[in-house]
């Protein structure tokens, strides 16, 4: 029986009985975290979340009404290789206007900022990566701030001996005139490339968004360290609106996403047979 982890907010429980009643129909074993007990911590909650994700074939994606928490599962689940699927149970909301609220990161628990490393200061950055002689970097900031991710930049060139930083700026190189909503799939593929081959990723905390968000849970896929950069600047603006396609690091195309939560189970099934099929071929290829 093929599993699938829904991802969407915790509490929206007549949406999270929705689905259970939709993969019943299709026949799929669903994970739903708002079923989780919520007595638990969030550290348990997180844990018991990263659990069925890392077990699971497809990760079906509320596009309805979803945050950084779920982007956060979106790029977990695309370092582990594992297909997503999105789902709009509201057509008109697929052109709609989407207000992001950062907040403060201990808000996000999929994160798990209680366990990573938080710089207050840039001295604080630098004697983080020094100590754990990281010999690769990369930077993530919102590509519609470069300036912070230069800012980041300037504190790590103190690093002795030198280190490979790469940041936002050189993933978008080339591209920087254009809207997010307009970047072309290769920009996600650099994004994907400079991700695996950094040894820790360091992540401005202050500004962080949705595209940042899975960056997070790409780095925590891979089981690469990230870093949390707190040093800079507030952003002018804490509410953004954005539509689904400025979210650039998401990877969503007219392929894997539907209209309908029966719809989306029949996609996921097929994604997921297809999946298999690849790597059972690249197993007989190795």
């Amino acid at each position: 029986m093929i599993r699938v982890y829904w991802s969407a907010p915790h509490r929206f429980t007549p949406l999270n009985e929705r689905v259970k009643k939709a993969a019943l129909r299709a026949g799929v074993e669903v994970f739903v975290p708002g079923d989780i007990d919520p007595d638990n911590t969030s550290l348990a909650v997180r844990d018991a979340c990263i659990g069925a994700l890392s077990s699971v074939d497809v990760v079906i994606v509320s596009l309805d009404c979803y945050g950084m928490d779920t982007a956060w599962e979106i790029g977990f689940a695309a370092a582990r290789e594992i297909p997503t699927v999105g789902v709009f149970e509201d057509v008109e909301r697929r052109q709609a206007e989407r207000q992001v609220r950062g907040g403060e990161i201990a808000n996000h628990w999929m994160h798990d900022w209680a366990r990573k490393p938080v710089a207050h200061r840039p001295d604080d950055l630098l004697r983080i990566c020094s100590e754990s002689r990281f010999a690769s970097l990369y930077v993530s900031s919102s590509t519609k701030e470069l300036s912070r991710a230069d800012s980041v930049m300037s504190v790590l060139a103190g690093l002795e001996p030198p280190r490979r930083v790469v940041t936002s700026r050189d993933v978008i190189h080339g591209f920087e005139k254009l809207s997010r909503a307009e970047y072309p799939p290769v920009l996600r593929d650099r994004c994907v490339e400079a991700l695996r081959a950094a040894n820790a990723v360091v992540v401005d905390a202050i500004d962080l968004a949705m595209n940042s968000s899975w960056e997070v849970g790409f780095a925590d896929g891979l089981g690469t360290p990230v870093v949390g950069a707190a040093f800079l600047p507030a952003p002018t603006k804490n509410d953004v609106r954005l539509h689904l396609s400025d979210y650039w690091t998401h990877g969503w195309t007219r392929d894997n996403v539907v209209v309908g939560l029966d719809a989306a189970f029949e996609r996921a099934m097929q994604v997921a047979g297809s999946s298999a099929l690849d790597k059972s071929e690249a197993s007989l290829m190795a």
